[in-house]
């Protein structure tokens, strides 16, 4: 699997199963979603209840993956 470092360098990455790699998938583009949402004025409050949930989805994705990956 190869993926993209902190500082722009992409690296190759090995995963031991399929649990570990979806997490890892899954924190990535919730990641990038959140970087790439944009908030409204029309939609205010359910563009920041949305990022709030995404929010709170991607700390309970990277528990998880300290739990699997320790």
């Amino acid at each position: 699997m190869l993926r993209k470092t902190s500082n722009g360098n992409i690296e190759v990455f090995y995963v031991d199963n399929l649990e570990t790699k979806q997490l890892l998938d899954t924190e990535r583009k919730k990641e990038r979603f959140l970087k790439s949402m944009v908030i409204t004025e029309v939609n205010k409050k359910n563009d920041l209840r949305l990022r709030q949930k995404m929010a709170s989805d991607l700390r309970k994705i990277k528990i998880a993956k300290k739990e699997v990956l320790s």
